[in-house]
């Protein structure tokens, strides 16, 4: 099939398919900014904190230290949904409460050495 053909086919019937095309397939499973839904994100430093603070944080703590880390990446739900993900540079008091959590859990470490 030649590009002009395709071109004129997808004019006439449209993008998607009864075939469960991979473009609304792949289209739907992006969440796209609704501003009626309320947004959380972090701001730059909380982003650094989190970042600096993976290497001594406990397993379930470093998983959401990272997310918070990759909520402002071009695709934040790449590794599954990042509740973190929104709008960038707005103080998140979740992140924050991760972010404490693992300031003690980097202490409770160092204490045991």
């Amino acid at each position: 099939m030649s590009l002009l053909a395709f071109i004129l086919s997808m004019a006439m019937f449209g993008r998607a398919s009864s075939s469960g095309s991979n473009f609304t397939t792949r289209r739907d499973s992006y969440q796209f900014y609704d501003p009626a839904k309320p947004q959380i994100g972090a701001t730059a430093s909380q982003m650094g904190q989190a970042a600096s603070l993976r290497d001594f944080a406990l397993l379930e703590t470093k998983k959401q230290l990272n997310l918070i880390v990759h909520s402002e990446d071009v695709n934040p739900h790449k590794f599954g949904p990042n509740q973190y993900a929104g709008k960038a540079g707005i103080y998140d008091l979740m992140a924050q409460k991760v972010i404490d959590k693992a300031r003690l859990e980097k202490i409770r470490m160092q204490g045991k050495k």
